[in-house]
């Protein structure tokens, strides 16, 4: 189990981390400064846009639309809406979009860093929630990584409660690189293969507010909640719309025969005497880029999913939740296709719901 779950993570810096959208467009190992006066601004999720004019050392005036974070993790630090406003005077600094030296100068972009007001007051992109890592703390995390998996982990004992908000455990640099090519890889039928050969990144539903589903969903970087009830668990899941709320029913139901099928399906759940969660989801509909980014799902798709508690990291003390799915849908898969992953106890993060802006989804597609 430890070298699966070792492949698994040397897997996710190029398949897994699905995030909103890739962070390889700009130049991150340079740092761009431009002052300037606020045109606009674009506080939505999932990613607020700052739109200012400057001038720059030649004279000329150039345009630059700075992408931040999230704007839920904004809201928590006290960054709200009004905090940068149209018209105000402030310094951006930022990463540099790559692409800007082959732009008109009215069309230039970065990634967000920090925020200078006139009054000299700085505003963090990055909240230490979200804070790039040193070199250093990546190497612990590494170390970390080695010493919190064994053969045994799926096999811990633990409580049955998953209750709690859970972080996807993805580091800094996959987060901003991986997760943003199709399943290359995988044992596609023919039909997945078409679509995998035509692959555009600008087709993703989720920038047009179109929702993805499950099991896209279990491998989101954002943060999801966990609640057991006595007869159910619910899942709601940050940067996804309110009918995406998953029911892992544990009473022995069977699906409704009047069942509506859906992006998410109909999920009934079982514990074995170690703990383990298995998970069976069936009735879903065709979907979109459903199953994973770049590829499409049936309504004969069926993923079992098994979870277990492990005993936590040693530098935090928190409790990881460990995950394997097994994907099958013979439209798009020519054999059943296992992912795995895990999620970190983040018992101070506080969920936040969300609501879908197609013009936030999609603004950065004109920078790509």
């Amino acid at each position: 189990m430890y070298r699966l779950i070792l492949a698994f993570y040397i897997l996710l810096a190029t398949s897994v981390a699905q995030g909103h959208h890739s962070r390889a467009g700009y130049n991150l190992d340079k740092v761009v400064t431009v002052k300037g006066t606020v045109t606009k601004v674009l506080w939505r999720n999932p990613h607020p846009y700052y739109r200012i004019e400057s001038v720059n050392a030649q004279g000329v005036t150039e345009t630059w639309q700075f992408e931040g974070f999230a704007v839920s993790a904004y809201v928590k630090v006290g960054w709200l809406k009004d905090t940068v406003k149209v018209g105000d005077t402030v310094t951006m600094i930022g990463s540099p979009n790559k692409k800007n030296g082959q732009r008109k100068a009215g069309k230039q972009s970065g990634l967000l860093s920090r925020i200078i007001q006139e009054s000299g007051k700085i505003l963090d992109a990055n909240p230490p929630e979200n804070a790039p890592k040193s070199v250093a703390q990546e190497s612990d995390e590494e170390e970390q990584r080695e010493s919190e998996y064994s053969d045994k982990i799926m096999e811990t004992k633990g409580t049955h409660d998953f209750s709690g908000n859970w972080h996807f455990f993805v580091n800094n640099e996959e987060g901003q690189t991986g997760g943003f090519e199709p399943p290359r890889s995988w044992p596609l039928s023919p039909t997945g293969q078409k679509q995998v050969d035509n692959f555009e990144l600008k087709n993703d539903p989720f920038y047009q507010c179109i929702n993805f589903g499950h099991p896209r969903l279990v491998e989101w970087v954002w943060a999801r909640r966990w609640t057991r009830l006595d007869d159910r668990i619910e899942i709601e899941t940050e940067m996804s719309a309110p009918n995406q709320k998953r029911t892992i029913w544990l009473d022995g139901r069977k699906k409704p025969a009047n069942f509506v099928a859906s992006d998410i399906g109909f999920s009934t759940g079982s514990f074995d005497e170690n703990g383990t969660l298995t998970v069976v989801t069936t009735g879903y509909s065709a979907t979109p880029w459903g199953t994973i980014i770049g590829l499409d799902s049936s309504d004969q798709k069926r993923v079992v999913a098994k979870y277990n508690l492990s005993n936590g990291s040693p530098k935090t003390g928190y409790t990881r939740m460990v995950f394997e799915m097994t994907i099958e849908d013979p439209v798009y898969l020519d054999k059943p296709v296992k992912r795995w992953g895990a999620y970190d106890l983040a018992p101070e993060h506080e969920y936040v719901p969300f609501s879908c802006d197609a013009e936030a989804s999609s603004a950065h597609l004109e920078y790509e």
